[in-house]
């Protein structure tokens, strides 16, 4: 078999050709140069990548993300309320209790600031918290975080989408995975919040809501119907910044307690955690938030209730 021959199963390529003289002799070229096509050899890494199963993540109770609105509607003395209010409820002792309570496996945290669609930053990083020490460790992290967003648009799918993508590589497992949103606006992008949101729920993500009040009245009801979804999904408000510090914690104690261990008060009907049931729309609503949610997908189902922090049950007494 001539040299031809022998390289023709080979996975290379000569060049330059071989050529032919005028006279119709075949000469080879002075200077054969042989270009390996690498992508017809296997490759050792990537037949390690294939055999190699990704490792298991650590166990927990609950992965929990705090999404944290920087958008432009919020200046930064009330960006810091929010995160003094976040620190100061891992600090809380009813929020410490919710956690010792979650058992010894704990609850994996972690804190992204958000704004447009592409604004998105992971300020306090994926922290294991199993007890009042670890509750207090991550409170000085998220107080030591400064404002790492200057401002831009309101697009909640985006931070949604951001977090999903949290949710899968943060190297933890747990039992439950809530996305707790929180914020001062409607989403400002025209792509339907609801997408993310149904994403997320069809992922076996539970999105809940803090509606902050002060500019937009009716923000509970958009985060009601666009925002929040999956088993026992909720809304809670704040009036305003001053009061976002007692909503989240309160919110907290819901979300780490879970919605089937948390006691409900006998005198309040409406945060049972049980999805689609609570308060209705009041009539004549829907027209106008109809106006409000320009761009968001009417088709919702019926969303889970909105209750203010005044008629939480998840609080001590």
């Amino acid at each position: 078999m001539g040299f031809q021959g022998k390289v023709r199963d080979l996975p290379l390529t000569l060049t330059p050709p071989w050529r032919r003289s005028r006279r119709g002799r075949i000469h080879p070229p002075p200077r054969p140069h042989l270009s390996v096509r690498w992508s017809s050899l296997p490759s050792p890494l990537s037949a390690l990548s294939i055999a190699a199963p990704a490792p298991a993540g650590t166990p927990v109770e609950l992965e929990l993300v705090l999404a944290v609105d920087a958008s432009s509607s919020v200046d930064d003395a009330e960006f810091a309320l929010q995160m003094r209010g976040i620190a100061a409820a891992f600090r809380d002792a009813d929020v410490q209790a919710a956690i010792d309570g979650a058992g010894g496996r704990g609850i994996a945290v972690a804190l992204i600031q958000w704004s447009d669609f592409v604004g998105q930053r992971k300020t306090v990083d994926w922290t294991l918290v199993r007890d009042a020490a670890g509750a207090a460790a991550l409170a000085d992290d998220i107080a030591a975080a400064g404002r790492a967003i200057p401002g831009g648009g309101t697009a909640i799918y985006g931070v949604v989408n951001f977090t999903l993508h949290e949710l899968d590589v943060n190297g933890y497992d747990g039992r439950r995975r809530v996305i707790d949103v929180s914020g001062d606006g409607r989403s400002d992008l025209l792509v339907p919040t609801t997408a993310a949101r149904d994403r997320a729920v069809r992922r076996g993500v539970v999105v809940n809501g803090l509606a902050i009040l002060d500019d937009e009245p009716m923000l509970d009801e958009y985060y009601r119907r666009y925002v929040i979804g999956g088993p026992g999904a909720f809304v809670m408000t704040a009036a305003d910044y001053d009061a976002f510090a007692e909503a989240i914690a309160a919110k907290l104690i819901r979300e780490i307690a879970g919605p089937r261990v948390a006691k409900r008060r006998p005198d309040d009907p409406h945060m049972d955690g049980v999805a689609g049931e609570g308060l209705s729309p009041s009539p004549g609503s829907d027209a106008a938030l109809a106006a409000f949610a320009v761009g968001e997908d009417s088709s919702s189902p019926t969303p889970p209730p909105v209750s203010s922090v005044d008629t939480n049950p998840y609080r001590g007494s």
